[in-house]
This record gives structure tokens, C-alpha cells and sequence, in this order.
């Protein structure tokens, strides 16, 4: 027999992140993890570490022509991240 308080996993799992507040993070692992989807297999290859913290993204170069390619887009960015993540998690980005 059923019991009437049953809920789907789902929805468990989601109001357990929401009160843990690690949706937000999960939200940049999953962003970051395909960033060689969102930026492109050579810039990608070319980033040396990233990561996001108060809502702004570094990202660490170990090519200075990518590095320059990337920062003709640097105004752009912001917005193409956040339109691929489907939230707004970056403000600022930083090249280095």
C-alpha cells in the first residue's frame, strides 16, 4: 500500500540541494565541465584552470594567442555563458 506522503526522487533531491544551497554550485560544476562545449576544442585545450567565484569566471590561459583571441569576445562572454548554462551564473569574466 501506498503511503500518502510519498514524493518522487526528484523532488527530494532538489529541495535537499535547495537547502544545502548547492544548486547554485552544482549549477557552475556542470557549466564548467563542458566548457570545451560552449568555448571550442582549441581554446579549451588552450585553458590551463578555470573557475567561478562571486559570480565572476578566471580563467587561466597557457597560450597568449588564445588568450587574445578569448579577449575579443571578453564583452560577449558573459552572456553566451549564460544563455548556455539557461541561468545567470557569471557577471564579469577575467583572462589571465
Amino acid at each position: 500500500m501506498r503511503k500518502s506522503k510519498t514524493q518522487p526522487l526528484k523532488n527530494i533531491m532538489q529541495s535537499s540541494l535547495d537547502e544545502l544551497n548547492l544548486t547554485q554550485k552544482l549549477k557552475e560544476v556542470r557549466l564548467l565541465s563542458r566548457w570545451d562545449e560552449l568555448i571550442g576544442k582549441s581554446i579549451a585545450s588552450k585553458t590551463e584552470r578555470i573557475y567561478i567565484n562571486k559570480r565572476t569566471l578566471f580563467i587561466y590561459m597557457n597560450s597568449s594567442i588564445a588568450r587574445e583571441n578569448l579577449r575579443l569576445l571578453q564583452d560577449s562572454l558573459p552572456v553566451k555563458i549564460n544563455e548556455f548554462a539557461g541561468d545567470n551564473l557569471v557577471d564579469k569574466v577575467v583572462i589571465r
